[in-house]
């Protein structure tokens, strides 16, 4: 064949190709589709939407409502929409939860199960981790996913932070600000006697929490609820949080932290703290006493 016949074929080749098209069905597969153009069409009287040209506030209050798929995808709507997608509020609190960039999984004794997918997590923190002001955990049932993505937002805080990084690396996790975590301490138990029985959370899943605690040098605002710990876990609860931010925590919430009463002296080693929520079981006179000495004494709820 002929040079020119090549080219020719090539140019044909791609004039199908720019017609046609990816589409991302239910299950979120990819399909090759034809995308038949329409001859019939009339261009001349078509009307350009401008949904394109809203200002940058108001994009940024639409997407803060979107999760982070709908955000993607609302990203590669137009140029305007992509660079909205890395606008600062809109990152302002990213929630993790058990679906939260998951993938489903089929396993033999569980049947099919949403698993957390490493490499859509890894590209999710690359591009937008240098981004995210607060990030919320909401655990329900998974927690392996839960403990995976923890794991891998600390291991990305140590790659940026080394002398020479990858440039995928540099910024990840360095304004967050914010941190809540909700841990789902009631599940009903049908051999309870009680019907209710206090689950919390400890070993493992406390160890990365507290690594990544430890990571979060400008943390501003705290919050743990619900963790039903163990007395010989809660008096250590917060060694990581005193090393790194003492004097940046602004915001303090520690509500049903410990299973039975438990006064945690740490409350009182944060000099600039301005609210503090926790417990009653804590109101003891040794924390009223490590709190009062401070200069300033923060509201307590």
């Amino acid at each position: 064949m002929s040079e020119l016949g090549l080219r020719r074929k090539s140019s044909a080749q791609l004039e199908v190709m720019q017609k046609a098209g990816w589409k991302i069905d239910g299950d979120e597969k990819a399909c090759y589709i034809d995308v038949d153009e329409d001859e019939d069409q009339d261009t001349e009287n078509m009307i350009e939407s401008n949904w394109r040209y809203l200002p940058d506030l108001v994009l940024e209050e639409i997407f803060t409502y979107l999760t982070p798929k709908e955000r993607y995808y609302a990203g590669l709507v137009c140029r305007q929409w992509y660079r909205a997608f890395y606008l600062p509020t809109v990152w302002n609190n990213f929630l993790v939860d058990d679906r939260t960039l998951t993938k489903p999984k089929f396993n033999y004794y569980s049947g099919w199960q949403f698993c957390l997918d490493h490499m859509r997590t890894q590209f999710c923190l690359s591009r937008i981790g240098r981004f995210v002001r607060g990030i919320e955990f909401r655990p329900w049932h998974s927690f392996n996913n839960i403990f995976q993505f923890m794991t891998m937002l600390t291991w990305n805080i140590d790659k940026g932070r080394e002398v020479d990084p990858d440039t995928q690396f540099i910024g990840i996790g360095s304004r967050i600000r914010t941190l809540v975590y909700h841990f789902p301490c009631n599940m009903s138990q049908p051999n309870d006697p009680d019907g209710i029985k206090l689950f919390g959370t400890g070993g493992q899943l406390l160890r990365v929490l507290k690594e990544l605690l430890l990571r979060l040098t400008d943390l501003h605002t705290l919050k743990l609820v619900d963790f039903v710990l163990e007395r010989y876990e809660a008096n250590h609860l917060l060694d990581e949080v005193v090393c790194s931010c003492c004097t940046k925590m602004r915001v303090l919430n520690l509500v049903n932290v410990t299973t039975m009463h438990c006064p945690i002296m740490h409350v009182g080693l944060f000099l600039n703290l301005q609210t503090m929520t926790f417990c009653p079981c804590w109101r003891t006179p040794s924390c009223a006493t490590c709190i009062c000495s401070k200069t300033a004494t923060p509201p307590l709820t």
